[in-house]
């Protein structure tokens, strides 16, 4: 099985922001995997774009099958640049904040939406910025509009002085964020509301230790928050109820220079601190994101050094210090993915408006050897408007089947979606194509 490559960006002395990428075809995932991860070759710098040292970065690999980066230049702007598959650099846009506001301090946190608005075929870009002012700027680049605009959605000061950000959007449907705080050295946990739209603590206080303020253990030599930290969302830990919202993963910087490792059980919604590692590494910057391919954690520090851990458990491990010329500023890390089967031309069937449940779908044949599958996004038109429909709310479920019924028709169910909501605003009268 091919495993997809990861892609680091980070900010260089002598070459601006560069681009370096570890070749994961010799991994196998058998007996000898971890001597196979530790040998997988890093390579670079391959690429990159010219904005000066000290520039701090932020990357995604998109739907648009493009890296995308935001960067954070020596002077606090704030500017979007993409690669394509020939391997060009390009910059999108020029990251406008409000006059009077302040400009970029600190490291950016770039994520992707996971569902597209109405009728688009990309998921929007949102983006967390710390201030020059101790603020956090927030701001969403609209792909469902022409010319792809990005728009300054928010400040906010949480009450704190913000050092540094990361951000994702969680199984809850909203985003999630973790911000490391100047003025007392703690991580804090906010999310913004998807109703209100107004970013909001959690029911996880200040991370500290020793106090158990929010932090359910304390097991850290070197306790507290320095820096930015990283984020993200990994499978669930075994509990009596089962599997249900996804564990955040949090990995930030101590004052002492270690790497703390930090989860929040999202079944008791509380925080409990694992362990701390990269004792020699003295950082300040962390790239963290989740490989869905290898099950596991993986984290990038200061542009500098890579670290990996088992989802399931075991010790944080540093496979390669690979930026040997980089600044020491933050990296962009992330993990190249597969399309796998796209049919988006037209329709796969139709279901009656008789408020009678029934099924309807298509043969998916998966392309390449992927088989570890991270998003699936569907497409649906009506031909009513909303108004007109009256009757219970519509709601669906996704089910997949083996091909193993009689004549190859579908027959073992092997996986099925928990019931969503469909939204009727896309409703057409009269529909010609499907958005």
């Amino acid at each position: 099985m091919a495993l997809p490559n990861f892609q680091v960006v980070v900010s260089t002395f002598d070459a601006g922001v560069s681009r370096f990428s570890r070749d994961n075809s010799g991994v196998s995932l058998g007996p000898s995997a971890l001597a196979e991860i530790e040998a997988a070759p890093w390579s670079g710098p391959l690429d990159g774009f010219d904005v000066g040292p000290l520039t701090q970065v932020s990357m995604i690999n998109s739907t648009f099958g493009n890296l995308e980066v935001v960067i954070v230049d020596p002077g606090g702007a704030l500017q979007h640049y993409y690669q394509v598959a020939d391997g060009t650099w390009y910059l999108g846009a020029t990251i406008e904040v409000p006059f009077g506001m302040g400009r970029g301090g600190g490291a950016p946190s770039l994520i992707q939406r996971r569902v597209p608005q109405p009728r688009a075929r990309h998921a929007d870009f949102e983006l967390l910025v710390p201030s020059n002012g101790g603020t956090v700027f927030h701001f969403t680049r609209h792909n469902d509009q022409a010319g792809y605009p990005w728009t300054f959605d928010s400040m906010s000061g949480f009450g704190i002085e913000v050092l540094g950000v990361a951000l994702i959007e969680s199984d809850y449907g909203n985003l999630e964020c973790v911000f490391a705080s100047q003025r007392d050295a703690e991580l804090w946990h906010f999310y913004r509301d998807p109703v209100t739209f107004i970013w909001t603590p959690s029911t996880a206080l200040p991370i500290t230790s020793g106090s158990g303020a929010g932090l359910a253990d304390g097991r850290l030599a070197n306790p507290g928050a320095y820096g930015s930290p990283g984020m993200a969302q990994l499978d669930p830990r075994a509990s009596p109820a089962g599997a249900g919202h996804q564990n955040f993963e949090v990995v930030a910087p101590t004052p002492a220079g270690t790497l703390a490792h930090y989860y929040r059980d999202n079944f008791s919604e509380t925080w409990f601190a694992t362990e701390e590692f990269g004792l020699d590494n003295y950082a300040t910057f962390v790239t963290l994101i989740k490989s869905s391919d290898f099950n596991s954690l993986e984290v990038i520090a200061d542009g500098l050094t890579h670290y990996r851990r088992d989802a399931d458990g075991g010790d944080w491990t540093q496979t390669a210090a690979f930026a040997g010329d980089s600044s020491g500023g933050a990296a962009g890390f992330a993990e190249d993915f597969l399309i796998v089967y796209d049919n988006t031309t037209g329709p796969v069937g139709n279901i009656p408006n008789d408020y009678v449940p029934s099924e309807t779908g298509g043969q998916i044949t998966l392309a390449g050897d992927a088989r570890f599958i991270q998003q699936v996004t569907i497409f649906f038109y009506c031909n009513a408007s909303p108004g007109s429909l009256g009757g219970p709310g519509v709601s669906a479920v996704l089910r997949f089947y083996l091909n193993d019924g009689p004549g190859g028709a579908p027959g073992t169910q092997f996986y099925e979606s928990p019931i969503f909501p469909v939204n009727l605003s896309q409703c057409q009268s009269a529909p010609k194509s499907r958005p």
